[in-house]
């Protein structure tokens, strides 16, 4: 059986995990959403994490104080009050 390249993938919807697993291997990541083959941003590379590492470092030496240094955005959706700076 032929694999499905990501064009042939997405019109069939919704699309399985059986068929994500047998797509053809084009180099890109992706995600299943509800049903939807979603075309995913490519991973961070080892100088863009390592810098970011950096940061954050440089980052909790000199903030900490005042800030809370998370390495990515994480979901505040609602912020809570406690989370907010006087």
């Amino acid at each position: 059986m032929k694999k499905k390249t990501y064009e042939e993938l997405v019109k069939e919807s919704p699309v399985t995990y059986e068929m994500y697993a047998n797509m053809a291997d084009d180099g890109n990541r992706y995600e299943i959403s509800n049903g939807v083959l979603e075309l995913m941003s490519p991973s961070p590379t080892f100088i863009h994490q390592s810098i970011c590492h950096e940061m954050q470092i440089t980052l909790n030496a000199s903030c900490r104080n005042e800030y809370i240094i998370v390495p990515s955005q994480p979901n505040l959706d609602p912020v809570p009050p406690e989370m907010l700076k006087d």
